[in-house]
Order: structure tokens, then sequence, then C-alpha cells
């Protein structure tokens, strides 16, 4: 049987007789900490990255739904504008067209009779 000299042996003491750093954190930490860590670490970065991009298309929406909304109003003011004209040129038709004074007064009522 081999006799082991054990001022010879790496202790815990010495930091596993000059390992590298990590090695002393895992044998400090332990195994599991260590895979929780980087488990952890992965986690953070794809929620982060998920996070990220679901922000940039929350603004692209809000984006796209401020453009859609102006677009909207302008063309509801378009709208307006020109039923505003045609119920003008109604009521001038019918303005000349009346027999009575009382038919031309009719025209630019504002409810129907």
């Amino acid at each position: 049987m081999p006799s082991h000299d054990l001022a010879t042996l790496p202790s815990l003491a010495d930091g596993f007789g000059g390992s590298p750093w990590w090695v002393r954190v895992i044998v400090q930490v332990g195994v599991g900490s260590v895979i929780a860590f980087m488990l952890l670490s992965w986690l953070q970065k794809s929620v982060d990255k998920k996070l990220d991009e679901s922000l940039r298309l929350g603004r692209d929406t809000v984006q796209a739904q401020t453009i859609a909304n102006a677009k909207m109003t302008d063309f509801a003011d378009t709208q307006l504008r020109q039923t505003e004209l045609l119920l003008l040129v109604q009521r001038q038709v019918c303005a000349n067209t009346a027999k009575t004074d009382d038919a031309r007064d009719r025209c630019y009522a504002t409810t129907a009779k």
C-alpha cells in the first residue's frame, strides 16, 4: 500500500494547490449553487431579450395606432366638410326650385317636418 505524505496533498486552506479561481469558487459555494446561478443568468438574459422585443412591438403598435388615428381624423374632417357642402348645394337647389315662400323656407329648416 502506497504511503501518502499529508504535507504534499492539496488542502482547502491553500485553495486546492493553486487551482484556477473558478474551481475555488465551485468548492466554496458548491456545484448546486453554481448551476443555479448559471440557470438564473441564462433565464435573465432570455427574459430580458423577450421583454425588449415585447416593448419594441408595443411601441411600434402605439406609433402605428397614432398614425392611423391621425389619418382617420383627417378623413372624418374631410367627410364632414364634403357633407356640409353637399347639404348647402341641396338647399340651394331646393330654394331655386321651390314654387312658394313656404316651400323655400322649408328648404332651410334644420329639422324635417
